[in-house]
């Protein structure tokens, strides 16, 4: 809603500065021009024919909202069920709470599709590790980083990412593809931020 109100803003302050000129370039002693009147109409229909594009686009986005968490379990599964790396930005993976999730995770792991990362080591990814996950823990920032995102088809032309966040009891999830929107690069580029820093404190350590 704030990026549509955003982009609303901008589209009539457009369509204002076109008023504008207009307006400024006119003696107000002379009566309006055919041309004048031309323009005017041209811009105020090209102003609303923008407006109508930013709402319409703004109701396409692929915002899902669930209010079960048995729902979020099987959009995620459903999300991760694809081949390709994955990567999950996650607090300690609650939403697992099935043999038929735990499989699918630890299938990915096998072919070495998934990185996972979390703020502390639990049993789940003790085991998908050996199995093949990548698993990044971050507890030296002291700090759990509230974003929820899961990065799918990592490395290819249709990777994608999926927002999750809650909001009035409900679970929304926001899918972005690269490209769409500024949102994707910033999961992408906390990712390796985290992963860098991670692989740094670990060398530090060792």
């Amino acid at each position: 809603m704030k990026q549509l109100v955003r982009n609303l803003i901008v589209s009539i302050g457009a369509l204002a500065s076109l008023v504008g000129l207009v307006l400024t370039i006119r003696p107000p002693s002379q009566p309006w021009t055919a041309w004048q009147v031309a323009f005017l109409a041209l811009a105020g229909l090209f102003g609303l024919f923008s407006i109508v594009l930013d709402v319409i686009e703004f109701k396409a986005r692929p915002v899902k909202s669930y209010r079960t968490s048995q729902q979020v379990v099987n959009y995620m599964r459903n999300w991760l069920g694809t081949s390709g790396q994955a990567a999950v930005f996650t607090r300690d993976l609650s939403w697992v709470d099935d043999e038929t999730t735990r499989k699918l995770l630890e299938t990915k792991s096998r072919k070495q599709e998934l990185t996972l990362v979390l703020p502390r080591e639990i049993p789940l990814t003790r085991k998908l590790e050996k199995l093949g996950a990548e698993v990044v823990y971050y507890p030296d920032i002291d700090y759990i980083i509230k974003s929820r995102f899961t990065i799918i088809n990592m490395n290819r032309n249709d990777t994608r990412v999926a927002i999750g966040q809650s909001v009035g009891g409900r679970h929304k999830i926001e899918e972005l593809s690269a490209g769409e929107e500024p949102a994707y690069y910033l999961a992408q580029d906390l990712l390796e931020l985290v992963k860098r820093f991670t692989k740094r404190e670990n060398g530090k350590h060792a």
